[in-house]
């Protein structure tokens, strides 16, 4: 849901020349073509990356690591990968261990989603004004962050960047603190609209 609506978004924007889209399943990748989330369906992962600026990985945190190996060998120099995954600090050091001299990870988490599922679900609005996270190294250089904060941007996100530690609440007790506070006072001035009302 969160890759059909990324797609979605970038097409409808016209941010992107060409969206890629690969998967297990050629129903699923027929309708993102058919529904206008993707421009085309690669039959498989080497295909799609071949040539690509950004990468963007949208499926579960546990597949991360073996799409990560798979598609290095296609990767050209220059191109950015990024996920939306929930999860960074293992992701990100695993990533940049591995990416190859002039390929670069950087992490991501758009706080965007729904109880949809799948590119059905998908809706091109999703990010508006939804915060999306990166992570990245201190070591990443600064135009491949540019880069996927301009995806992010593009969108409609409001990006905010943290090291991957930052990103965990566990690992970063301010960071729960602020989300409890932004909670908390969102709900007060709701109830004082809704008072006002």
């Amino acid at each position: 849901m969160i890759g059909g609506s990324l797609g979605l978004s970038l097409i409808g924007r016209s941010l992107a020349s060409t969206v890629v889209g690969v998967g297990r399943n050629p129903e699923k990748l027929r309708l993102a073509v058919e529904c206008g989330a993707i421009h085309e369906a690669a039959e498989n992962l080497a295909d799609a990356v071949d040539g690509a600026d950004l990468v963007v990985l949208a499926a579960h945190v546990e597949a991360i690591g073996g799409l990560l190996k798979e598609m290095l060998p296609c990767l050209s120099e220059g191109t950015v990968v990024t996920d939306v995954s929930s999860t960074k600090v293992k992701i990100v050091r695993f990533a940049s261990e591995l990416m190859p001299p002039g390929v670069y990870f950087v992490g991501g988490h758009p706080m965007a989603g729904s109880e949809q599922w799948g590119v059905k679900g998908a809706d091109p609005y999703l990010f508006e004004n939804a915060y999306y996270i990166l992570t990245p190294l201190p070591s990443t250089p600064r135009f491949a962050c540019d880069r996927v904060k301009a995806m992010a941007e593009g969108v409609g996100a409001r990006v905010i960047e943290m090291v991957p530690e930052e990103h965990c609440p566990k690992q970063s007790p301010h960071v729960a603190g602020y989300i409890y506070f932004q909670q908390r006072y969102a709900a007060e001035y709701v109830q004082g609209i809704q008072a006002a009302a």
